[in-house]
């Protein structure tokens, strides 16, 4: 099994594509599907709203 750079609980920010902001958003991983061959799907909540989104991997990146 591959070894991502994020885990679930993580603190991230989303990338403007997925959210349609212009700066990326605070949130949070709430799950890893690495089911994908293509790569793992994120999905991840805004701390702001909750907003939910997924993605794969690029467009999340660790806060720090």
């Amino acid at each position: 099994m591959k070894k991502f750079y994020l885990s679930s609980g993580e603190r991230v920010f989303i990338a403007p594509e997925l959210t349609g902001q212009k700066e990326w958003v605070k949130g949070e991983v709430i799950e890893i599907d690495s089911s994908n061959p293509f790569g793992a799907v994120i999905s991840a909540r805004s701390i702001a709203d909750n907003d939910i989104f997924f993605g794969r991997e690029h467009a999340f990146r660790r806060e720090v």
